[in-house]
């Protein structure tokens, strides 16, 4: 019985201050502007992480994702670095 009352409180503990920092997240003005901005710093980096790949990496990770554009924005990728 008293695990179900810890169990029941920690879950509503978690969700006050998951809506708390959601609600600050929304509300302020340059925290806003701070997470979009990593947001877009975490893709930008990811995207020049996947730019410095190789052909059998691109290949495996198109196979294992099911997901053939990795694979065509890897040679499009190579096509422009050539010049094309």
């Amino acid at each position: 019985m008293f695990k179900r009352v810890a169990q029941g409180f920690t879950v509503l503990a978690v969700a006050g201050a998951t809506s708390y920092v959601v609600y600050t997240i929304m509300t302020k003005h340059d925290v806003k502007e701070r997470v979009i901005l990593s947001l877009q710093r975490m893709k930008q980096s990811s995207k020049e992480r996947m730019n410095q790949v190789t052909e059998e990496v691109a290949l495996h990770t198109a196979q294992v994702t099911n997901n053939p554009k990795i694979n065509q924005d890897w040679v499009a990728q190579q096509w422009s670095n050539v010049g094309w």
